[in-house]
Parts: structure tokens; sequence; C-alpha cells
């Protein structure tokens, strides 16, 4: 029985490029940057959108295939009938983890299944780690990774405890807690 792909470059990347990162104030893209940059993420991170040349102080790239440089990660942030090609960009472009933000997937009927049935199949068929679609990302406080949409990122410390949770609605009860739990 095979092991299945590596969750290292999806857990612990070094490098992020973001497609549909903006400097519009609460979009789940300009969130990323802002988040990242929060945490304290010591690796590459490229935005990825042909409207802006800097995205909160970073060079941005029109395209995947712009950057010059593989990424251990890709989260796509933008509308999904965009998602199994900008998939297939990154791949092209050596992603080793691809995180999905959209709806509109399994969720939404048979064309939705359809994208996410082809999304599946490219990254089973690259050994690639998705995490989606439909999620807000994860947050990783030991190597100060935020792949996180929500605009409400606490401020972090390392400690005994993790989290894993299935809702959304759940881990952005815990990232809020006003009582430092």
């Amino acid at each position: 029985m095979s092991a299945g792909p590596s969750l290292e470059k999806l857990l612990r990347p070094r490098s992020v490029a973001i497609v549909g990162a903006s400097p519009r104030a609460g979009s789940a893209g300009s969130n990323l940057v802002e988040n990242l940059q929060r945490c304290g993420f010591q690796g590459a991170v490229y935005p990825v959108n042909p409207r802006y040349p800097e995205i909160h102080g970073v060079k941005a790239y029109p395209s995947l295939g712009d950057m010059g440089a593989s990424v251990d990660a890709v989260f796509i942030a933008v509308a999904a009938e965009h998602g199994p090609e900008i998939v297939r960009q990154a791949l092209a472009a050596g992603a080793g983890a691809i995180l999905i933000n959209a709806t509109g997937y399994a969720d939404g009927g048979a064309d939705g299944q359809a994208r996410q049935a082809e999304i599946a199949a490219l990254a089973t068929a690259a050994g690639v780690p998705i995490c989606g679609p439909n999620n807000l990302g994860l947050v990783n406080i030991a190597d100060g990774i935020a792949l996180w949409t929500s605009g409400h990122m606490p401020a972090t410390r390392g400690g005994p405890v993790a989290v894993v949770s299935q809702s959304g609605s759940v881990a952005l009860t815990l990232g809020e807690d006003v009582a430092g739990i």
C-alpha cells in the first residue's frame, strides 16, 4: 500500500505562491499575504495577479509561469471555474502542494463535481497533495506559516496544543478566542 504524497511542502512550505493575491482589504488574497507577513514567514512569497505590480510591499507576478521559480505550495484564491487550469499551471511550475479556497466544486452541482474530479486526477497523477477546495487554509505556528484566509489572525505563539479542524467555523472561533486559550 502506498503512503501517498508527502505532506511536508503543504505543512512546512519554504516558498509560497498566492494566485488571486490582492491589495483589496478583506479579500482572501490580501489576507493571505498579510497573514504570512504577520506570522513572520521566512520563505519566499510570490503574489500572483496580472493587475498589480506589487501587493503589500511584495513584487507580484502576472502568472505562475512568470515567477521564474518553483514553489513548495500554491494557494489558489480565485473562483472555482479557474481551478483546473491553475492547478495545471501550478504543477507545470513545480508546486509541491496546492491549497484551494473557493467553493463551487463538489458543492456546486455537476459542473463543480467535474472540476473537483479533474483536479483530484491531476494531483493524484502528479503525486501532489491538495488541501481543499472550500477551506480557509492552515496555520503552522511552530514554523511561522499562516496560509490562512481569515482577516482575523491573532498574535500566536507555540505551545503544547495542536488543532486540526474539519470545520472552518470551529477553527475561526478558536482562532478568535478572546480568552487566549
